[in-house]
């Protein structure tokens, strides 16, 4: 998979995440109590209160839900970048000298008349 297919997917999935992210707990609660009308339970004041506050105390960690996974996304990529940096063949003194002896003979071939 090329980065930018890879960049393209991790939009998309962005995208579905901040969507749910930001619907969910604004409908959280109106689905639990829904939920629990629906069942035949009643429910009382003290009960409603606390829900609400509850859902209230979560909403902040839900919002800061899709700024997590896109860090850690962008974490991902970094990191297979720097891998692949890594895992690359250590340049020496001498093999820089070969590889630049080896590229000048080439310019040379390329531009002679």
């Amino acid at each position: 998979m090329t980065e930018q297919k890879s960049l393209y997917r991790i939009i998309h999935i962005l995208c579905y995440v901040w969507a749910f992210s930001t619907l969910f707990p604004a409908m959280m609660s109106t689905l639990t109590f829904y939920t629990s009308i629906l069942f035949g339970h009643t429910i009382d004041l003290a009960t409603a209160f606390t829900a609400l506050i509850f859902f209230d105390l979560i909403r902040g960690p839900l919002e800061a839900l899709p700024w997590i996974i896109n860090s850690l996304l962008e974490l991902t990529t970094s990191m297979k970048r720097v891998q692949v940096f890594l895992d690359e063949e250590e340049l020496t003194v001498d093999n820089f000298l070969v590889n630049l002896n080896d590229y000048e003979d080439q310019e040379d071939s390329e531009f002679s008349i």
